[in-house]
């Protein structure tokens, strides 16, 4: 059973041992994590749901997931134990092998997504990745082995995990981190459910979760630190704040001079902020899709709505889902869905020429978000992984940074925003 939200914007009492900002899987871990050790914690979320960038839509009888899509490996994954639990059934899909067609016809070459890691890169500090491919393909091109549409599917799935440009991503360190072993598992209960079950651990432990309660500054208080939201005023010794990289990269909130060290100030304007925007589209007959990835891109080109997914075991056989990154992500934050689809459309027809129009569609717009700005942060052309540990460590004022951009091991994803929200708790408590 889930417990209702103990409020909207009204929060009561001003004191408390912690303030979580950010209502999204890391805060709401170190929530649950603090008020079980007796902490008096409130959690201030600016919208008016849970997860963050965990979100769930069951509009279609089924959940569609508008951000997180997957865990991301079943072994040693911090997430997966706790999504059994919430009832997400983590499981894998069918569907889930991966192939690539092109004008409609496909193309087994195409399948091999181990041939990028055999190639090593220039791993020269402060180059782009771009850099580094192009360097790296002219030097095998003469070489028995290199297939030009190979290298340039290859190019645009570095875009597409990313959410960024191959001249935007650092080549030194874009891919650094640990890898979690096995096939991703798909949520087909939901992964907003995931979440919630920390909420309901939170909220059982005497936490305060209270929506629609932006913060719009963190100021000097002595010896604790001050949150304002909605007009009040409370205060704490610690703040752990889980505002997403690009909101902290606006600067929408204000802290304090002195409340965030040099290397984490540094460390907020180094990192990237990806993008990477969903359509789900829906008809009214069975569509002629083989189940898996299906891509139309034109060599060295990826154009907005060219990677698809379709699993008819997760959403029945009328039902595809799109990716827009990067560039061609941007370049629709703010666009009507009709535009969106449109553009999806054209792609879907390169390798299908008589679909129908979609009866109905659904669309995410993380950058026009206010409260995200962006997808997830990637490591940008100079930065390095000292970043993420200058954001990872307490700063001197009490203030605590928390969320998959402040994760050196698993960054942009659940299980390192999972990680880091455990982490803050476990900073605070000490």
């Amino acid at each position: 059973m889930t417990l209702p939200l103990v409020g909207c914007g009204a929060i009561g009492e001003q004191g408390f041992d912690v303030i979580v900002i950010g209502a999204g899987i890391s805060g709401l871990a170190a929530a649950a994590t603090l008020a079980e050790e007796g902490a008096r914690v409130v959690v201030l979320e600016a919208s008016s749901r849970l997860g963050g960038r965990i979100r769930t839509d069951r509009a279609w009888g089924m959940p569609l997931e508008l951000g997180a899509q997957w865990i991301h490996g079943p072994e040693g994954n911090i997430a997966a134990e706790p999504a059994r639990k919430a009832g997400c059934d983590p499981s894998e899909s069918a569907d889930g092998g991966h192939w690539w067609r092109r004008h409609g016809v496909a193309d087994p070459m195409l399948n091999d997504r181990e041939w990028d890691r055999d190639c090593p890169y220039d791993r020269t500090p402060g180059m782009s990745l771009a850099v580094a491919k192009l360097l790296h393909e002219t030097k095998i091109k003469a070489e028995e082995g290199y297939f030009p549409m190979m290298a340039a599917v290859h190019r645009s799935q570095e875009v597409y995990e990313y959410g960024a440009e191959l001249d935007e991503l650092d080549s030194e360190f874009y891919d650094f981190g640990e890898e979690v072993k096995g096939n991703d598992l798909v949520l087909r209960g939901g992964y907003d459910l995931l979440p919630r079950l920390y909420a309901d651990r939170a909220k059982r432990a005497g936490a305060k979760v209270i929506l629609e309660s932006p913060v719009t500054a963190i100021r000097k208080g002595g010896r604790r630190l001050l949150v304002i939201s909605n007009g009040q005023e409370l205060s704490a010794p610690h703040v752990i704040c889980t505002l997403p990289l690009g909101v902290l990269q606006s600067g929408k909130v204000e802290f304090d001079s002195g409340l965030i060290g040099a290397p984490a100030q540094q460390a907020i304007q180094a990192l990237g902020m990806g993008l990477l925007d969903k359509v789900w589209l829906r008809w009214e007959t069975p569509l002629p899709m083989e189940p898996g990835w299906h891509s139309s891109q034109d060599i060295g080109a990826h154009d907005p709505g060219a990677e698809f997914f379709f699993a008819p075991d997760l959403t029945g056989n009328q039902v595809a889902l799109a990716f827009n990154a990067g560039k061609a992500a941007r370049s629709l934050a703010g666009r009507s869905s009709v535009e969106k689809v449109a553009g999806v459309m054209k792609s879907l027809r390169v390798m299908f020429p008589n679909l129908p129009e979609p009866s109905d569609a659904m669309c995410t717009d993380w950058l026009s978000d206010p409260f995200t700005l962006g997808g997830y942060s990637y490591y940008k052309v100079g930065s390095t992984p000292e970043n993420r540990w200058a954001l990872a460590e307490r700063q001197s004022s009490g203030l605590i940074f928390a969320g998959e951009h402040t994760d050196v091991d698993y960054p942009s994803t659940v299980h390192g925003a999972l990680a880091s929200g455990l982490r803050a708790a476990e900073i605070a408590l000490k």
